[in-house]
């Protein structure tokens, strides 16, 4: 990441071969989630009330199925994605559920040995949503595989005040990372400063 970085073309320089070219030699592990009602997707980790058994869903389909098992179970009246089609990746057929806090925590899992699950309550952080943009807003890697030609990488612009754009850069550069491309072509930065 540190060899990517220096060939981002930052505004001012000091910014990318200082703070955060410093930053990212000192780099230490970020919080995927923050425990926060609003402003993220729920993270897909159900656990028992024991938190002996855990479960990590994997995609829409997935969690529609486990709903199911948890129906049958008796810990779940309906299935609230039981009109979501699987494989269908229209607007219209994600418009039929929310994934979002307070809907996502009603649903009550059951797990391999008859115990209700329930979701754990942080949500993943933001942040990691605008990192993952690039490919995310070809709905990767569920609705088509991508080339790498295809992708919008690197961001050939991001303006942005300093203070919120850690959590951004940090995103992006790891979630960009797999594809080993460098994330960013141009980075402009302003400052505000306090009176």
């Amino acid at each position: 990441m540190i060899e990517l970085n220096n060939t981002i073309n930052w505004k001012p320089k000091s910014t990318g071969v200082g703070r955060f070219g410093n930053w990212l030699e000192n780099l230490v592990d970020w919080n995927l989630s923050r425990s926060r009602f609003w402003g993220g997707v729920g993270l897909p980790i159900w656990i028992t009330e024991d938190r002996k058994e855990q479960k990590c869903i994997g995609s829409v389909a997935q969690l529609k199925e486990e709903i199911e098992r948890a129906v049958e179970a008796g810990f779940m009246t309906n299935n609230p994605l039981a009109e979501y089609i699987s494989d269908d990746n229209s607007e219209e057929n994600y418009s039929k559920f929310d994934l979002h806090r307070p809907y996502i925590d009603e649903i009550i899992l059951v797990s391999d040995k008859g115990e209700k699950m329930y979701r754990e309550l942080d949500l993943i952080d933001v942040w990691f949503d605008s990192g993952a943009m690039p490919y995310a807003q070809f709905h990767y890697p569920f609705e088509k595989v991508i080339t790498l030609p295809t992708i919008s990488l690197p961001i050939l612009l991001l303006k942005a005040l300093t203070k919120r754009a850690a959590g951004f850069f940090y995103a992006a550069c790891h979630s960009n990372n797999g594809f080993r491309l460098r994330s960013f072509q141009n980075l402009c930065f302003q400052w505000l400063g306090s009176r």
